[in-house]
Formats: C-alpha cells, structure tokens, sequence
C-alpha cells in the first residue's frame, strides 16, 4: 500500500534552498534529497558542522539502501524477488525486509485488516502506478484478485528469518510503512551520535526531536486543508513526536474525466471514497506511517480502537 505523498508539511523548512548543506539560523542546517521516490529533509542544530554533515551522510546511504530493498517498482531490489518467489517456497531475508513484514504482520492484525500489504496485486490491477487507465476493473477480475490478498496468506519462519507467499499471484508492497520504517531507523542513529535537536521529514512523514530549535518551546507542523492546498487548516505543536497524514485528493489514477483515489480497501478491493484527510501523532515512525493509511480506510471506529489499544496515539480529522 502506498503512502500519500507531501500532504503534511513542516512551517520550518525553507523548500527554496538547494540540495545542500545551508545554514537556516543559530547552528541551524538543512539537507535536502531525494529517495523513496520523494523529497526527505533532514534539519539538524548543531554547533560541530562536520559531525552533523557525517552523520547525515551516513543517514542518506542508509536511507537509499533502504529503498534499494523496499522498492517494488525495481526488479532487482529484494522485496521485487520476493514477489518472483514460487509460491509456498521460503524466501530467506535482510534483516531490514524482515523488521518490516513483522511490522507488517502486527499493523495488520491492529487494523483488522484495513492495513496490508498484500495490496500489490490489486493496486496493479487499478492501473495505481501510472497517471490514467485505460478501463476500471471488472467485478470477476476483482474477486480473482482477491484470492491473492490477505497478510493471512503470508507464512513468516521465525528461526529461519524467511517468509513464503503461499497463493498464486501474491505480491507485497511496502510502500505504506517504507518511510515510517526509515523514520525510526534514522531517529536511532541521529541521537547515537548524540545529536539530540532536529526534525526528519521523509515525504511527507515527520519526526521533531524532544529538544526544540533554539529561541523555541516546540516544532511546529502545519496541516494542509483538503480543500485549499495552499492553505494551512491547522498547526500542531510538537516535540518528540511523529506525524504522517493520508489523503486522496494528490494521488491516484485517470479515467477519462473522473479521479479516482490511491487508497484502496484491502476487503473490498475497491478505492476508498473517503474524503479530506486524517493526520496521526504517536511515538513510533512505522506507527504513524501505517495508521494514517489503515484509519482512512477503515475509519474512525478504528482511530478510536487503535487511540485506546496504542499508547500515546491521537487522529486529526479534517473533512
């Protein structure tokens, strides 16, 4: 399932800069690339700049070796042979693939569901991936595809670090966790090199760090409005938080002169039609990337479930 692209954004970052180290106030530096398809943003305050521009040097290799594994559009990455793996046959993995299936088992079974990342095929059958389609799916071709969906269908060996899709036709897309993985892998490296002020941005999914910017008491995040993407429809006040928001109004595919939204309902295989956004704030960067995507699906009876079940989690909805 992919995740939304910049629909939350930061009211600190300065998107006119190059893709350079600047400087942005008191010690304050920015460095801007691109990986996992989208633009990520790392902003650190810091008074040693070579300890901060190593850091954030090994911080950018390891983010691309990420995507190199995770990317389903590349046929040589890992999560591509996976997906050529004959069905019910083990398939051993990298430590990093198999951190993210077992993130992908447990937000499946916390969302009932309405989070999986067994979605690939279906997504391929939208078209999701290009800017139009040709035709919509038929009601036969959903239900076969259907048969090849499901993270129960997924079998994962513990001793032996492998899993096995087990149907004809299964494949798997980690592109609605990707980014909240590397969140939580890059937050671990920043403060073991004790840099301890700094905020990720990684497409759209956030981190502000426990200690604030200089001169300031929190990071502020602005929310887009649904309706008016140039305008802010709320601020948030952070420290030590994650933040991601979900949407259908950037993403999607083509018909002729109707929109249809990227976000599909792994139950029905059919786009959901919710409108507006929800925005999450929790402590773990894979929780706030898979929650956002799983309670636009499956709506705020969930929100409320995963609100009580997951400590220090909260929903923004805007309509």
């Amino acid at each position: 399932m992919r995740n939304v692209p910049t629909v939350i954004f930061s009211l600190l970052l300065i998107l006119s800069l190059p893709l350079a180290l600047r400087r942005g106030g008191p010690a304050g530096r920015q460095f801007r690339f691109f990986v996992f398809n989208t633009l990520c943003e790392i902003q650190v305050w810091d008074d040693d700049p070579l300890k901060v521009g190593g850091v954030v040097s090994a911080a950018m290799s390891e983010l691309q070796e990420l995507h190199d594994k995770l990317n389903i559009f590349a046929a040589d990455s890992e999560l591509s042979q996976l997906n050529r793996s004959v069905p019910g046959e083990y398939f051993a993995c990298s430590k990093s693939l198999w951190q993210c299936l077992l993130a992908a088992q447990e937000a499946y079974e916390l969302s009932e569901g309405a989070f999986d990342v067994t979605v690939a095929p279906l997504m391929r059958l939208w078209s999701f991936g290009k800017e139009h389609a040709e035709r919509l799916p038929s009601a036969d071709e959903l239900q076969a595809c259907l048969a090849a969906v499901g993270f129960d269908k997924v079998s994962l060996d513990h001793k032996s670090r492998s899993v096995a899709l087990t149907m004809p036709g299964m494949a798997l897309d980690m592109g609605g966790l990707a980014k909240g993985y590397a969140l939580d892998r890059i937050k671990s490296r920043m403060e073991g090199a004790g840099l301890n002020c700094y905020m990720l941005n990684f497409g759209g999914n956030i981190y502000c760090s426990e200690k604030p910017p200089p001169g300031k008491k929190y990071f502020s995040i602005g929310i887009r409005s649904p309706e008016k993407s140039a305008e802010l429809a709320q601020t948030l006040h952070l420290r030590d938080r994650f933040v991601s928001t979900s949407a259908n109004y950037e993403r999607g595919i083509s018909l002729g002169e109707k929109k249809i939204g990227h976000l599909l309902d792994p139950k029905s295989g059919y786009p959901v039609a919710t409108e507006g956004s929800v925005t999450v704030i929790c402590s773990k960067g894979i929780y706030s990337d898979i929650f956002s995507t799983a309670v636009f699906v499956g709506g705020r009876e969930l929100a409320d479930k995963l609100s009580r079940e997951v400590e220090n989690t909260e929903f923004v909805w805007l309509p």
